[in-house]
């Protein structure tokens, strides 16, 4: 192999995002091999001098094939994270990996073979928005979120779709690529560059390393790997290949600590105002703690970044009931129904607190959808359970990082714990409780804080940093019995607020503090209060 620096160029940076460089090259009638493109870039700066800071080899054109004369190859995907600084120089060097035999003799030699001419974008790919979809697997993206991801995409947004898990090691060429042709194509339109595998082992290996005590131990998957891994000739790289190094060597090993951090490290990339996952309630354990993941990393972010508050929307793919999804139903059918009482759930998800998408309202419809899922036919085959989540609509439940309830800790004066009453309940974003017919009753009772006995009681949320808080949202116990007459908040800077009686029945009481208030803890004192046990539903406190 002889290599050849063709052309380099330099763009000046002015702000982080993508950029598009398009290479225009010519090739002699006797050049009839594939080539590969080595693509290396260098940021320049007075104090660092030319460092390398990516290297990547994609085969040109993609996929293999004879080179033509004249033939463009688009190179997209330079990572965002390269990009960083204003006024920043970075050299962009294009080798070829020549074939040592040319041709005839007295054939042109490699700097007579081709010319190359590289055009550069200086202007960022990123849109206005960012919504990421986190797919534990390939299909559990289109299954949830075809409309969600197309409707993000006309409305020029960006739709990153990352998927938590690899396929076996063995299959991992065909099923990557697989998901890359579903979703750039089938009316889905997802540019490549915002399809991103974190290459982590299927199975059981996520949840192992979630529930690990030793953040650092390395758990190896079904198919016997222990490190992220892609298809690399196809230019299928895992993220931290691409993103992180450019060197396979460097993989990350399936730990929690490695989970976790690339997990962090794409939502402090891109900042998703949305983030759609699977939910914690789904049954397969891959799809629980993909949402287990971003769950911490979100609750920890805003912490440390307390301008950061997006939507964190889950929905189910494997539910608890045989009637789900619906053999002939037109619409989904709630995954937990209760004794087949579509408007009972088992789980601590209200099926009517549920956000609905329709399809086909001027984006994917569902012979696009139903299309896309079977083109993954490693995993959907027509009339199989997965083929009928091509539906009319659908579903997802919210969690709104606003509220900053979500990371506190939470005191109390007293809460009935034989019956499950926890005060942390009151802070888990489900506004229910005993009497509540949507859940079930084993289910109802324990998402809400009652006291172990009496008309009055206390409950404090410690938000472990200053926080600017602009409304307290106060639900009532649910049944008609036990109802608040009385209450005040308090507030860390010495602030008080009395709070009249609480409508019942799930509304929402609200306390507007104006100005907004810089406080790092909140209480709520019950005064006075009707029935046995007072408590709340739910106390939600907004940023």
């Amino acid at each position: 192999m002889a290599k050849e620096i063709l052309r380099y160029c330099y763009i000046n940076v002015t702000k982080t995002g993508w950029y598009n460089l398009t290479f225009n090259y010519a090739v002699p009638a006797f050049v009839n091999t594939a080539h590969t493109v080595l693509m290396r870039v260098y940021r320049c700066t007075s104090s660092e001098g030319r460092k390398l800071v990516y290297d990547r080899r994609v085969s040109c054109p993609a996929g293999g094939g004879t080179l033509a004369s004249g033939d463009v190859f688009l190179l997209e995907s330079i990572p965002a994270y390269l990009f960083q600084g204003s006024n920043v120089n970075y050299k962009i060097n294009i080798e070829f990996d020549d074939i040592e035999d040319y041709g005839p003799a007295g054939a042109p030699g490699p700097s007579d073979a081709r010319t190359i001419t590289i055009t550069s974008n200086p202007a960022p790919v990123l849109k206005n928005d960012v919504i990421a979809v986190f797919a534990p697997h390939q299909d559990d993206d289109t299954l949830l979120f075809a409309q969600t991801m197309t409707e993000a995409v006309k409305n020029n947004k960006v739709a990153k779709v990352v998927f938590a898990t690899n396929a076996y090691h063995p299959t991992v060429a065909y099923r990557l690529q697989e998901a890359v042709n579903v979703l750039t194509a089938n009316n889905l339109n997802i540019p490549r560059r915002d399809i991103i595998f974190m290459g982590y082992g299927d199975g059981t290996t996520l949840e192992r390393a979630y529930t690990s005590s030793d953040p650092n131990r390395i758990y190896e998957s079904l198919d016997n790997m222990t490190r992220t891994f892609g298809d690399y000739p196809k230019g299928l790289f895992d993220f931290n290949f691409l993103y992180r190094n450019g060197r396979q060597s460097s993989a990350l090993p399936y730990s929690r600590n490695s989970i976790r951090q690339d997990f962090e490290d794409i939502v402090k990339l891109y900042k998703p105002s949305e983030i759609y996952t699977t939910s914690v309630q789904d049954s397969h354990t891959d799809h629980k703690t993909t949402y287990n993941f971003l769950n911490e990393v979100l609750s920890d972010l805003k912490i440390s970044d307390k301008t950061y508050s997006p939507k964190l929307n889950c929905s189910i793919v494997w539910g608890a009931t045989s009637e789900y999804p619906g053999n002939t139903s037109n619409t989904f059918l709630n995954p937990f129904a209760f004794n087949g009482n579509q408007n009972i759930s088992t789980k601590p998800l209200v099926w009517q607190n549920r956000v609905t998408k329709i399809l086909g309202t001027g984006s994917v419809t569902r012979t696009d959808k139903a299309s896309a899922l079977l083109a993954y036919k490693s995993q959907i085959s027509p009339g199989s359970f997965l083929s009928l989540f091509a539906k009319n609509d659908e579903y997802y439940w919210t969690k709104d990082f606003a509220d900053i309830a979500y990371i506190s800790k939470i005191t109390r004066s007293s809460e009935n714990a034989s019956t499950g009453q926890f005060a942390v309940n009151a802070a888990n974003g489900v506004i229910s409780g005993f009497g509540d017919t949507r859940l079930s009753n084993d289910i109802s009772y324990k998402q809400e804080w009652a006291v172990s006995g009496g008309s009055a009681g206390w409950i404090k949320l410690d938000f472990g940093g200053m926080f600017t808080v602009r409304q307290i949202n106060l639900y009532d116990r649910v049944n008609a019995t036990d109802n608040i007459m009385s209450g005040r908040l308090s507030f860390s800077d010495g602030a008080v607020v009395n709070v009249g009686a609480l409508p019942p029945g799930r509304a929402k009481h609200t306390v507007t503090l104006s100005p907004a208030r810089n406080i790092s803890w909140v209480r709520f004192d019950i005064l006075s209060s009707t029935g046995p046990n007072t408590g709340l539903a739910e106390i939600e406190v907004i940023t």
